[in-house]
């Protein structure tokens, strides 16, 4: 009897692990995690181009990655990583609402940088940066409740 008790709370223990443990972050399945966010003056989401064309501007640089990252304001971002730059100039940026406006959204509409959840509504994207931006659907896979913008600022594999 007790083997019995002992396997079903072990069955119950693991199983339950499994399906209600959560991500600290969340991510669609569009995610791109070829390179880490990008993250100018504390608040500008940018890409790697921007960095190469306003590198004689660089102040300081470092990273955060992996369990370092996990307890932070930018763990969303821990699948890619966080590469923070200081610069001594200003980029030209948008906020989130102002992109989820001129996207025909509401503005506190989800907003994603390479798929990644920028949630808190502090950031803002680097205009240079820009790829692409999509609009993404609610669908099975990617468990949104409502239209999202995804801002692609990684540049495409050639």
């Amino acid at each position: 009897m007790k083997t019995k008790i002992l396997f079903v709370f072990f069955v119950i223990f693991f199983f339950g692990n499994i399906l209600f443990s959560q991500n600290n972050y969340h991510k669609i399945s569009e995610a791109i995690d070829s390179e880490p966010i990008y993250l100018i003056n504390d608040s500008i989401i940018g890409n790697k181009q921007i960095i190469e064309k306003y590198k004689s501007y660089i102040e300081e640089i470092s990273i955060m990655h992996g369990i370092q990252i996990e307890e932070t304001k930018y763990s969303n971002f821990k699948g890619k990583g966080v590469l923070f730059i200081q610069l001594k100039i200003t980029l030209e940026s948008k906020g989130q609402k102002e992109l989820n406006t001129f996207f025909g959204l509401k503005e506190n509409s989800p907003v994603y940088v390479d798929g990644y959840s920028i949630a808190n509504g502090s950031y803002f994207i680097s205009v240079e940066s820009i790829q692409v931006a999509e609009i993404i659907f609610p669908n099975k896979e990617n468990k949104l409740e409502s239209k999202a913008l995804n801002i692609i600022v990684s540049p495409k594999n050639k």
